[in-house]
């Protein structure tokens, strides 16, 4: 649940990325700016157009296929977490993730000639996830079971999209890129608020409990599912800028 609102963060600010330049020969010129590389203060330059393209991304952009992202909504998510502290199968569907729009550029590093790149962002509201859940698992020492409604709120999270690289390839004449590697970080989340409704088949006092128990605990929880969120966002966002990558030109990207 956790991993999918940052898959879609992350996977939001890898198509504003890409699509910065590209979707402005597709979109109103008033909406979205292209920066050729030739011009002073490029790094400057590129960072204002992906900023101005997170409020139209969001939005959506029908004609280049872009569906809208905040709210966005899921129909399904599976999560599971080995043994450990948090060890947990947590199934969600039919969910709406609310704030994205909110994101905020705050660094990018780039090798455009060698496919390599980095960024960083800032969302600067609450990010928050609605729908139903199911839950099976232990939780500390704590069993933990359930399904029904649930609210999970992300409190002005940070990601970092430490690395993506790729390797170019030819087709009919025009230079493309497959995805080889993402590496992404959570660098930091405020607070988490957590609400599951309907544990312990509807046992209200050892729900509220345990409500109480994941919300004093939050850092710790989100702390070991760490690294099953990381790897659950870097194969989502390959996955998702490879459909991306592949199908436009380099060159649209970053025009000289």
């Amino acid at each position: 649940m956790i991993s999918k609102v940052l898959f879609i963060a992350v996977g939001a600010f890898v198509l504003d990325l890409a699509f910065a330049a590209s979707i402005s020969k597709r979109a109103p010129a008033s909406q979205l700016k292209v920066c050729k590389r030739s011009v002073p203060n490029y790094k400057e330059c590129f960072m204002q157009s992906v900023q101005a393209a997170i409020p139209v991304l969001m939005r959506g952009v029908p004609k280049v296929g872009i569906h809208p992202v905040d709210p966005l909504f899921l129909t399904r998510l599976d999560i599971g977490q080995g043994s450990g502290p948090v060890s947990i199968d947590l199934n969600l569907k039919n969910a709406s993730i609310i704030g994205l729009k909110h994101a905020v550029i705050k660094s990018v590093k780039y090798d455009i000639d060698n496919y390599q790149f980095s960024a960083g962002f800032d969302i600067n509201d609450n990010v928050e996830i609605v729908g139903q859940y199911s839950i099976k698992g232990k939780i500390m020492v704590l069993p933990i079971v359930g399904n029904g409604n649930c609210n999970i709120t992300l409190v002005r999270p940070k990601l970092e999209l430490k690395e993506l690289r790729g390797k170019p390839f030819v087709k009919n004449g025009k230079t493309y890129m497959k995805l080889e590697k993402v590496l992404i970080s959570i660098a930091k989340v405020e607070k988490m608020h957590i609400l599951l409704e309907n544990l312990f088949n509807g046992n209200k006092e050892l729900s509220d409990q345990m409500n109480v128990f994941l919300n004093e605990n939050w850092a710790d929880i989100i702390k070991e599912l760490m690294p099953a969120i990381e790897s659950a966002l870097e194969a989502v966002v390959k996955e998702i800028g490879n459909r991306l990558f592949t199908k436009v030109p380099y060159e649209e990207f970053f025009p000289a």
